[in-house]
C-alpha cells in the first residue's frame, strides 16, 4: 500500500504544479492571457478527442501499461515545454502532454482501484476515493509551493522540474503490479458494456453534469491565477498560499464527511449542496474587491466541495461495469474536457486581463447547472430503488 500511495502522491504532484502555476508561468514568459486561453483550449480539445481511444486502449491492453506510458509522455511534454521559446512549440508540447494525460486519466483510477481492492479484506469505494483525494490535497500543498518557488527562479525551470517528477512517478509505477485489468476483454465486449452503461439514466445525467463542470473549470483555471495576482499586487507567493489554503480546506471537508456525514448515507444531496455553495462563492468573486473578501466565502465553499469529488466518483463508479470502467471514465472525462475547451476558446476571444471579475459569474452559473444534473441523477436513483 505504501508504494501505491507514493505513486499517487508523485502523480498528483505533477498535476498540482501544472494546475497551480501554468497560467502565471505563461504570462511570466510573455504570453498574453488570450494566447494562454487559446493554448489551453487546444489542449482540452486534444484531450477530449483522445480520451475514449485511450480508455479503450487501457481496457484492452492494460491499465498499468496505459498509466505508465501516459506519465512518460507527460514528462516528455514538460521537458519540451522547458526548451521551446515559440508559441507554436508550446502548442506542440502541450499536445504531447495532453496525450499523456488521457492515457492516465481513467486508467490510473481503475488500476489503483483494482490494486487496493485485492489487498484489503474489507474494501469500500468511498474510503478508497477519500484516501486518494487526501493524498491529492497533500500533493497540491507541496506542488503549489514548489511551483511558486520555481516560478520565481525561472519560469522554464518549473516545466523541467515537473517533467522530472513525472519521470520518477513513471519509475515507481513500473514497480507496481498489473492488476484491475478485465480478463479476455474484446473490443466487442467492451463496446457492448459501454452501451449498456450509457443506457442508464443516472450515468447520463452524471455525464451531462461533467459538461457543465468542465465549462466552469475552463473559466476558473484560466482566470484565477491572474485574478489572485491582481488582488495581491502581483506577488507570486500568494498563488502558493491560495492553493495551500484550498488544499487544507479540501482536507477539512474530506475529514468532516468521513467522520460526520458518511454514516448519514446522503451522498448526492451533499454533493448538490456543495456545488450550490461553491457557485455562490464564485458569484461573490464577481464583485469582491480584495483577496480576503474573495477568500472569506471561497475558502468555506472549498471545504464543502472537498467531499463532492470522492462522493461523485464513488457514485459514478458504482454504476459502471468492470469490463468497460476505464472507457466510461474516459468518456466522462472527454465530456468534461470538451466543456473546458469551449470555455477556454470563448475566453481566448473575450477575456480581458484588465477586468476578470465578470468571468466568475459564468463559472458560478455553470456550477448551478451541474447541480441540477446531479439532482436529476439522484431522482432517477430513487425511482430505480
Amino acid at each position: 500500500m505504501r508504494r501505491i500511495f507514493a505513486f499517487q502522491l508523485l502523480k498528483e504532484m505533477v498535476l498540482a504544479i501544472f494546475w497551480s502555476c501554468w497560467v502565471a508561468n505563461l504570462l511570466e514568459e510573455g504570453t498574453s492571457l488570450n494566447q494562454a486561453a487559446l493554448i489551453f483550449a487546444i489542449f482540452y480539445f486534444v484531450v477530449a478527442i483522445l480520451e475514449v481511444p485511450t480508455g479503450l486502449f487501457a481496457d484492452r491492453v492494460g491499465r498499468k501499461t496505459s498509466t505508465v506510458l501516459g506519465l512518460m509522455l507527460i514528462a516528455v511534454g514538460f521537458f519540451l515545454n522547458s526548451m521551446t521559446p515559440k508559441f507554436s512549440g508550446l502548442i506542440g508540447a502541450f499536445c504531447i502532454t495532453a496525450l499523456g494525460l488521457t492515457l492516465t486519466s481513467g486508467a490510473s483510477v481503475a488500476w489503483l482501484l483494482g490494486l487496493v481492492q485485492k489487498r484489503r479484506a474489507s474494501f469500500h469505494p468511498d474510503t478508497f476515493f477519500l484516501e486518494m483525494d487526501l493524498i491529492g490535497r497533500l500533493a497540491t500543498i507541496l506542488g503549489a509551493f514548489l511551483g511558486a518557488y520555481l516560478l520565481q527562479i525561472q519560469p522554464k525551470t518549473m516545466w523541467a522540474a515537473t517533467g522530472g517528477i513525472a519521470a520518477i512517478a513513471t519509475i515507481v509505477g513500473l514497480c507496481l503490479p498489473e492488476e484491475g485489468r478485465p480478463k479476455a476483454s474484446t473490443h466487442f465486449r467492451i463496446a457492448a458494456s459501454v452501451w449498456t452503461d450509457l443506457r442508464k439514466p443516472v450515468v447520463v445525467f452524471l455525464i451531462f453534469g461533467s459538461l457543465f463542470f468542465g465549462l466552469e473549470t475552463g473559466v476558473r483555471a484560466t482566470i484565477y491565477q491572474p485574478y489572485i495576482l491582481d488582488l495581491n499586487g502581483g506577488n507570486v507567493l500568494y498563488l502558493a498560499y491560495f492553493q495551500a489554503t484550498l488544499a487544507l480546506a479540501r482536507i477539512v471537508g474530506l475529514l468532516i464527511y468521513r467522520y460526520r456525514f458518511q454514516k448519514l448515507k446522503m451522498g448526492l444531496p451533499l454533493c448538490i449542496a456543495a456545488l450550490v455553495f461553491f457557485a455562490l462563492a464564485e458569484l461573490n468573486g464577481g464583485w469582491a474587491n480584495s483577496y480576503w473578501h474573495f477568500l472569506s466565502l471561497y475558502g468555506p465553499a472549498v471545504v464543502a466541495i472537498g467531499w463532492y469529488f470522492p462522493i461523485r466518483d464513488s457514485f459514478f463508479n458504482q454504476h459502471l461495469s468492470e469490463t468497460s470502467r476505464a472507457t466510461l471514465l474516459s468518456i466522462d472525462s472527454m465530456i468534461n474536457k470538451v466543456g473546458s475547451g469551449l470555455a477556454c476558446l470563448g475566453l481566448s476571444f473575450a477575456a480581458s486581463r484588465a477586468n476578470l471579475q465578470p468571468e466568475w459569474f459564468f463559472a458560478g452559473g455553470f456550477l448551478l447547472f451541474n447541480a441540477l444534473c446531479l439532482l436529476a441523477a439522484a431522482q432517477k436513483q430513487i425511482n430505480r430503488v
